[in-house]
């Protein structure tokens, strides 16, 4: 397993690249034509633009962002105050307590896939499986084909393959939807893959 990355140093440095200052397009295209409802959370949220947005939607949805980062939280939370049914808490992904078990009718995956070390990919399925609910919904954008770090390092973010994605998810999930998006942060177009999974 490679050396795990520092996230709370890169926040504190605010060496966070990924944070792009607005929730991802992806996202907000998606909710332009479904709302979420229910319980979901988003695993490493970072500053929580992302889950600012799916609060922003409607006021029938209940979302918990987690991160790795007590600062990434404490910036969050300060996003978040203006919203009753968001909040953030620190928590790591792969042991959020068994309080969250179950809990979820959907997970929004946006940049923790993509950060994680390649060989803990199996572990993120399984943790995602735990989250959500019988049926409940993975809606996820995977970063297919990162540029090339400029200081030759492999990653984070690390790419996939749509292969390894079928490879990992199959028989613990049903895609209902799977597309290039229409929209991205300039830069990632044609990188990326929408996905819609069902918990099997």
């Amino acid at each position: 397993m490679m050396e795990e990355t520092d996230w709370e140093q890169c926040y504190i440095d605010g060496d966070t690249p990924w944070d792009q200052g607005s929730p991802s397009p992806v996202l907000v295209h998606y909710l332009d034509a479904q709302m979420l409802t229910g319980n979901v959370i988003a695993p490493g949220c970072g500053s929580g633009h992302d889950v600012a947005e799916i609060a922003r939607r409607s006021d029938t949805v209940s979302v918990l962002g987690m991160d790795i980062s007590s600062t990434a939280v404490s910036l969050a939370n300060s996003r978040l105050a203006a919203f009753e049914n968001a909040t953030c808490e620190h928590g790591d992904l792969f042991d959020p307590g068994s309080h969250h078990a179950g809990q979820y009718d959907w997970v929004w995956e946006h940049t923790c896939f993509c950060a994680i070390d390649p060989t803990r990919r199996s572990n993120y399925v399984d943790a995602v499986h735990r989250l959500l609910k019988p049926d409940g919904k993975l809606l996820a954008v995977f970063y297919l084909e990162p540029k090339q770090r400029e200081d030759g390092v492999a990653g984070p973010p690390f790419g996939c393959s749509i292969d390894e994605l079928d490879a990992l998810f199959e028989g613990r999930f049903m895609i209902e939807e799977s597309r290039v998006p229409e929209v991205a942060y300039p830069g990632r177009e044609g990188r990326e893959l929408l996905r819609v999974l069902r918990r099997r």
